[in-house]
């Protein structure tokens, strides 16, 4: 029998592969990935912030606002400077909403739903 975990406020969190939010709404099912708020997190190899902008497509990333994150090794802030470069594991690690994580390596993108890896 699949582990069945709860919310705080008793809604199911999760059952069996799929993964519901705190507000009832699905969070996780399959290979793709959904806001509280309905929209796609993540779906496939793409990523995207709880305002529908794209977060992570291919090797490149970018913050909530648009601007570029990840780029070949160049990761920048969210103001557009630059953070690093050279980094021999570049990432960029985001909350793209409440309750979903992303974690954008070039070759090793990792989704966190719930607290739970599911990428």
């Amino acid at each position: 029998m699949p582990d069945i975990t709860y919310h705080k406020n008793g809604k199911i969190a999760w059952n069996g592969p799929t993964a519901y939010h705190d507000n009832g709404k699905l969070a996780w099912s399959g290979s793709t990935a959904y806001h509280a708020n309905g929209k796609i997190a993540w779906t496939g190899s793409t990523a995207y912030h709880d305002n529908g902008k794209l977060a992570w497509s291919g090797v490149t990333a970018y913050h909530a606002n648009g601007k570029l994150a990840l780029s070949g090794s160049i990761t920048y802030f969210d103001n557009g400077k630059i953070e690093s470069t050279g980094n021999p594991d570049p990432h960029v690690d985001f909350l793209l909403g409440p309750e979903i994580k992303f974690i954008g390596r070039v070759n090793k993108p990792q989704l966190f739903v719930l607290g739970k890896q599911v990428v």
